[in-house]
């Protein structure tokens, strides 16, 4: 009989390394060589005698839904605010795992910043441990949201390219040619966007070959400026359409003869045609691309009512016959807020202005028209100006907070003057529709990969897929990030009693829901934040879950243990935030995380014996399962394990095997190495002729 020793710390192995540097001297997997080779006897069989390891504490996220929900938006301060939500909380997912403290605080800020979120806050999240000042003993986790600094004075006008609106084809009047929405061109070093290609036959905004929209860096929502000089076009061109938009793309979702139907990433119910409401009443069919906000220099039709500046946002409104929901442009009465009874003619805007500028303050947006020849400016519309639902545009909700410039020209040209924000082009991504081909009937790869904002993540579903009748897959939604999507969060937003009633109700009895606040003490975004971590009983005050997020079960695992919601707001009174009202906010949990010893095996892969694993359906390696809990009761630091009763087992040897190395492994039930021991192992191994 033998007894081997198998260590996991081995000194004349190290040199210029150091402790910990060499592969096979894990304390979880370590492989030791004899200069002298063991002769283990025909017939022999092998138990485990001692175990001696140091082991630190784990998280273990067991099942496949583990997940707690952040939020960023309005507070709710009435019991009947819930209709009303223009923002919903963003699902952030933990994998199911057993985590070392280290690992999981990592993975916890990964997590955080990899999911869709809004401009100001995406990719900004720092996590770290809530350790005791004085004694350094784990507490709980911080978890900071530090916003990006204002926009204001940031300009990205240099850094911004137009691209065809319509990537694919164009929709014409009564042609069957399609094309993109390319007849432009953009000169980068005076960012001036031209119409390259005359305009011919029926002259409207529905012929859209020059539309285009500048998807590289999101509008800053924190006091940015998008001003465009535009008194040339105005004057000479039959339309000027200039404004903001929610992500934009052309994709083709493929049939099942294997045919293609190009789609467009707009709103739920969105109607490219009848989609503008004027102020008269009436309906006229105008731009079939969409657009959140936009101005329209209308120069078509000899019919004056038709005519002149005409500001437009899009709505979802509830229809009467039949009762469904559906997308269009309404045109807002800014003309009143200047004390004016119409909409200003192109003859007299050119006469007194020559540029317009779009301002975004937190949550709502404000229009500006540049005097002519000064510096100065008229504002338009605006909350501060009047709340008024028929002239002053919708506040943001989660589906507009990233919004880019967007341009419709049949003539001339535009120069963007200025363009604020306060991200970098590599930041904060928008969608991208990969084809290779730019035909419908095309066998090229196609692919769509959702941006870094919460509406392009989810407007789609996930996981879509197409086969081709040529038998190439369309992959039709590419969740790279692992993103957790939240179900119903674009049609709780877009569907709210908000924006359906806008144009509908009292502005008193709508507004009392919402805190136009804008911007904070720091220029920030003036936003509440909520973690919501574990499910609670309806009706709660604060209730901003989704019915999809409606279960979350991470309190222990995040130190809330008495808390289901932890915001900012009451947070900041009870300890739990700091920064409330300001660019940084931080959560601090109160109590130690939850923790527990991974389930762990001896694992001898090199040897000749045989066991069984049923979790992984297959034989094993296996000889000893590591106890829990040492004899003192004991689940983490250095701990020792002798069993009473030995184990054997048959090594399955009719010959004498000589052993020159002996590999040695600690694994969890997966037979996977697990990441919860620190410092030396060592394993005594007793080897015996079989009784």
């Amino acid at each position: 009989m033998s007894l081997i020793v198998a260590t996991s710390h081995q000194p004349e192995n190290r040199g210029k390394e150091g402790p910990g540097q060499i592969p096979n001297e894990r304390p979880s997997s370590f492989s030791n060589f004899f200069r002298s080779p063991i002769s283990v006897e025909a017939g022999s069989e092998i138990a485990v005698e001692s175990v001696k390891l140091n082991r630190t504490a784990n998280i273990n996220i067991k099942g496949g839904n583990n997940f707690f929900c952040h939020y960023f938006g309005e507070r709710m301060d009435d019991a009947d605010d819930r209709e009303y939500m223009i923002h919903v909380p963003r699902k952030i997912q933990i994998d199911q795992k057993t985590y070392n403290v280290e690992d999981y605080i990592k993975n916890l800020q990964d997590k955080l910043n990899k999911q869709y979120g809004h401009p100001s806050i995406f990719n900004r999240a720092i996590c770290s441990m809530n350790v005791n000042a004085s004694t350094g003993k784990e507490i709980g986790v911080k978890i900071q949201f530090p916003q990006r600094a204002s926009g204001s004075g940031n300009d990205k006008r240099g850094n911004i390219q137009p691209v065809p609106y319509y990537s694919i084809n164009t929709p014409t009047n009564g042609s069957t040619t399609q094309k993109p929405s390319n007849d432009f061109d953009w000169d980068l070093a005076t960012t001036t966007f031209t119409r390259t290609v005359s305009a011919s036959g029926n002259i409207t905004t529905q012929n859209a070959s020059c539309v285009a929209i500048a998807r590289d860096i999101p509008f800053s929502n924190a006091g940015g400026r998008f001003d465009v000089n535009c008194s040339q076009a105005v004057a000479s061109a039959s339309y000027v359409v200039i404004g903001l938009s929610r992500p934009h793309v052309q994709f083709e979702e493929t049939k099942k003869d294997g045919s293609r139907t190009i789609k467009n990433l707009t709103p739920f119910g969105y109607k490219p045609t009848r989609n503008f409401r004027y102020y008269t009443g009436e309906m006229r069919s105008k731009m079939t691309e969409h657009y959140d906000f936009g101005i329209l220099f209308d120069n078509t039709t000899t019919d004056a009512k038709f005519q002149g500046v005409r500001i437009f946002q899009s709505m979802n409104r509830n229809q009467t016959f039949p009762q469904v929901a559906t997308w269009k442009h309404y045109e807002m009465k800014y003309f009143e807020n200047l004390g004016l009874t119409k909409p200003y003619t192109i003859a007299e805007f050119t006469a007194q202005f020559d540029a317009i500028r779009w301002q975004n303050d937190g949550g709502y947006l404000s229009l500006f028209f540049k005097n002519k020849g000064k510096a100065t400016y008229t504002q338009v519309m605006g909350p501060n100006l009047t709340k008024n639902t028929d002239r002053c545009f919708k506040p943001i909700g989660d589906t507009t907070y990233a919004l880019y410039p967007q341009f419709n020209l049949s003539s001339g040209s535009l120069t963007v003057a200025k363009y604020e924000s306060e991200m970098l082009n590599t930041q904060y991504l928008f969608p991208f529709y990969n084809a290779s081909d730019n035909t419908v009937s095309g066998t090229g790869p196609r692919q769509y990969t959702p941006g870094s904002d919460m509406y392009s993540n989810n407007r789609l579903p996930f996981g879509r897929k197409s086969i081709l009748s040529n038998g190439a897959e369309l992959q039709f939604y590419d969740n790279k990030q692992k993103r957790a999507l939240s179900k119903g969060s674009i049609r709780k937003v877009d569907n709210s009693l908000t924006y359906r009633n806008w144009h509908s109700v009292e502005p008193k009895a709508l507004l009392a829901h919402f805190h136009t606040d804008g911007l904070n003490a720091s220029g920030g975004v003036a936003y509440q934040q909520v973690l919501i971590v574990q499910k609670y009983n309806r009706p709660q005050f604060e209730d901003y879950l989704l019915k999809s997020q409606r279960f979350p079960n991470m309190s222990a695992e995040l130190g809330f243990r008495d808390r289901s919601v932890v915001s900012d707001y009451n947070g900041s009174v009870e300890g739990y935030a700091t920064g409330s009202g300001t660019n940084t906010v931080t959560f601090i949990s109160p109590n130690e995380l939850d923790k527990g010893a991974t389930t762990s095996f001896i694992r001898i892969p090199t040897l000749t014996h045989q066991s069984f694993n049923g979790a992984q359906q297959s034989m094993s390696k296996i000889i000893y399962q590591v106890p829990e809990f040492s004899n003192d009761g004991r689940q983490y630091g250095n701990l020792y394990f002798a069993p009473g009763e030995k184990t054997y087992i048959d090594l399955n040897n009719p010959n004498k095997v000589m052993l020159n190395s002996l590999q040695v492994q600690i694994v969890g039930v997966d037979e996977k190495e697990i990441n919860s021991l620190t410092g030396t192992t060592q394993v005594v191994l007793h080897v015996r002729k079989k009784r």
